[in-house]
C-alpha cells in the first residue's frame, strides 16, 4: 500500500457457499480478486482502500450469485 492510499473500514467478504464460480469478479477486477483451485474468488486484500472502494462495490454488484459483500 502506498502512502497516499487510505484504508477505510470496509472489507470484502465472499460467501463461498453462495458463489457459483462464474469468475466475473476476477475477470472484471483482477487487481482485487484471484480464483483459487476450486474456481472460487479470494480477495487479494480483504481491506478496501478508498481508492478501490468503487471497484470492489462494482464487483459485488456484478456477482451473479450475490456472493460478494462490502461491509463496514
Amino acid at each position: 500500500m502506498s502512502a497516499r492510499d487510505t484504508v477505510c473500514m470496509a472489507k470484502i467478504v465472499i460467501d463461498r457457499e453462495l458463489c457459483s464460480t462464474s469468475g466475473q469478479c476476477a475477470y472484471m477486477q483482477p487487481d482485487l480478486f484471484r480464483l483459487d483451485d476450486e474456481g472460487k474468488p479470494q480477495p487479494i486484500s480483504v481491506e478496501v482502500t478508498d481508492e478501490v472502494l468503487a471497484a470492489a462495490t462494482e464487483a459485488a454488484e456484478i456477482c451473479p450469485s450475490q456472493a460478494i459483500s462490502i461491509v463496514d
